[in-house]
């Protein structure tokens, strides 16, 4: 996402975790309530900001038994990241935070994995955090508006 105006809807967490649950299927206001645990009208609060940044559009609309129309959502793409040379610097901190949790993860994963302990610096996780954002910023652009498939690997044991 290069676009210094949408960047900041981004930076909601309400927005990300929206972001976060609509890759899975299309998903109605409601459904996102009961997840989320918020009101309809906040939910639709947020979905309106998503979708005036364009990072949401309606998927179908499907009438209720009752006759309400319920609006089904899905993200313009499976993954959205801003774009670390458009983003305000005010924002900067809020992003590589994401990306430090990231790595935390990943450190812990391996270090159960291997039972080793991983003495690094915080100052080195931030570097790192911020090296993971700019290559995922350049890889998302090198296959910006190219459709994937997924595909399913069946294991043999």
């Amino acid at each position: 996402m290069n676009n210094t105006e949408e960047i900041p809807v981004l930076a909601n967490f309400i927005h990300w975790e929206i972001l976060q649950l609509l890759p899975e299927r299309p998903t109605t206001q409601t459904e996102l309530s009961q997840i989320l645990g918020l009101t309809k009208s906040a939910i639709g609060y947020h979905l309106k900001q998503l979708k005036q940044a364009n990072l949401i559009y309606i998927t179908k609309v499907e009438a209720e038994n009752r006759g309400i129309l319920q609006k089904f959502y899905s993200p313009i793409a499976s993954f959205i990241i801003a774009s670390y040379d458009q983003t305000p610097n005010e924002l900067k901190r809020y992003f590589i935070q994401m990306q430090i949790e990231h790595i935390i993860g990943i450190l812990a994963a391996l270090q159960c994995v291997h039972a080793h302990f991983f003495d690094i610096q915080s100052e080195t996780i931030e570097e790192l955090a911020i090296i993971l954002w700019k290559q995922l910023d350049q890889t998302c652009q090198k296959y910006e508006g190219k459709k994937f498939v997924e595909k399913k690997l069946k294991i043999s044991k």
